[in-house]
């Protein structure tokens, strides 16, 4: 994540119109050059864009340092060690099932991950499925291992089926054999199953 982009988007479009409008007084060759009120008004223009860029970083800095600090704690601390956990513990040609967090366990492991967030499941994301059609579908896989992504500590309730899905007699063969959490005890936790044989 671009952490900052979350400051530079709000002048975005004021910056990109500034950009063009001074490619096309870049012309060559120039008929006429601009009168000293435009000139002005650009240079006010570019100030006034300064100004309200500087107030927005000023008034979002404690809440985006923040931010970052606990996205940098869930990185490091969980989603990361997970990936290596599980790239170095599971097969790579295994199904694996993520209950969130798909893209940083994808991107950090490079193995290939069934999303139930419907993000990279063309199946999921297309097809209008009842919460039992899903929990169905996920026993239909037989993942290897599945990853639930939970903001509680003991519960698994992020996706609504997710709860479901534990509570299911078939949910019997797989065992917890892993938990992350963060060193700011911010409550976001990982826990990694494995299908037992």
């Amino acid at each position: 994540m671009n952490y900052g982009s979350r400051f530079f988007v709000p002048i975005y479009l004021p910056i990109l119109l500034f950009a063009l409008h001074a490619l096309n007084n870049g012309r060559s060759p120039k008929s006429e050059t601009p009168s000293p009120r435009a000139k002005q008004l650009v240079t006010v223009f570019i100030a006034m864009c300064i100004v309200c860029q500087s107030l927005l970083i000023a008034w979002r800095f404690e809440r985006e340092w923040y931010f970052l600090d606990y996205y940098s704690a869930i990185m490091e601390d969980e989603l990361q060690p997970m990936a290596k956990y599980v790239r170095e513990n599971i097969p790579p040609n295994a199904r694996i099932v993520s209950y969130m967090d798909a893209g940083a366990l994808g991107y950090y492991s490079d193995l290939e991950i069934v999303d139930f967030g419907k993000l990279n499941s063309l199946y999921l994301a297309h097809t209008d499925l009842s919460q039992s059609e899903v929990i169905d579908y996920f026993f239909s896989l037989k993942a290897e291992a599945v990853i639930f992504t939970s903001e509680t500590e003991k519960g698994y309730q992020y996706i609504p089926e997710a709860e479901e899905i534990v509570r299911d007699p078939r949910f019997n063969t797989y065992q917890k054999v892993k938990q992350w959490s963060n060193r700011l005890k911010y409550p976001y936790y990982q826990r990694l199953y494995i299908r037992q044989h």
